[in-house]
């Protein structure tokens, strides 16, 4: 019932106004602008959503405003003002864009500092991972025989040394 809905919403928009919670005020009076719409009652729909207009442009809240401008189109298009209805809908459209391109803005500065964080990660550990290797590749020298030695007690000997990029795994 949308007679009882309003009674609730006009409390709770007291509460709020008592509160000085102005945001939650906003969304108040666009409820009652909703509801007042459905009802057929357009003044009381055009001041609430105008109210609601006022303050959410005051607190620089575009979420609200871009709602109020959605409103206001639907409740002029129902009277049959198309040019009013125009109006705020050309601003729900321009205020839309404008936040849908903020989100877009928002998302790939975070990707960017995602893969800027696998980057370095990646770097971090491939340096660890040479290191690695490097110091297997002198454990792996310390451990063979000079030539010449060998060759003093082998002659005949040989040692066959290649390993395939750094270390080898044929020890």
């Amino acid at each position: 019932d949308y007679k009882q809905s309003i009674e609730i919403e006009n409390l709770s928009l007291e509460i709020r106004k008592n509160q000085k919670r102005t945001d939650a005020s906003v969304t108040c009076y666009i409820s009652l602008g909703k509801s007042y719409l459905a009802i057929g009652k357009f003044d009381q729909a055009i001041s609430n959503a105008q109210t609601a207009l006022k303050l959410s442009l005051e607190n620089k809240t575009q979420k609200k405003t871009l709602n109020c401008h959605q409103l206001l189109s639907k409740i002029y298009k129902s009277i049959g003002d198309l040019e009013k209805a125009f109006v705020h809908l050309e601003k729900y459209v321009s205020i839309n864009e404008r936040l849908t391109f903020e989100q877009q803005k928002l998302k790939n500065q975070i990707k960017n500092k995602l893969l800027l964080n696998q980057k370095d990660l990646f770097e971090e550990t491939l340096s660890e991972l040479s290191s690695s290797v490097k110091y297997a590749e002198r454990i792996q020298l310390a451990m063979l025989q000079p030539t010449k030695k060998l060759s003093k007690f082998l002659p005949q000997s040989f040692i066959l040394f290649k390993p395939h990029s750094i270390v080898s795994g044929e020890f």
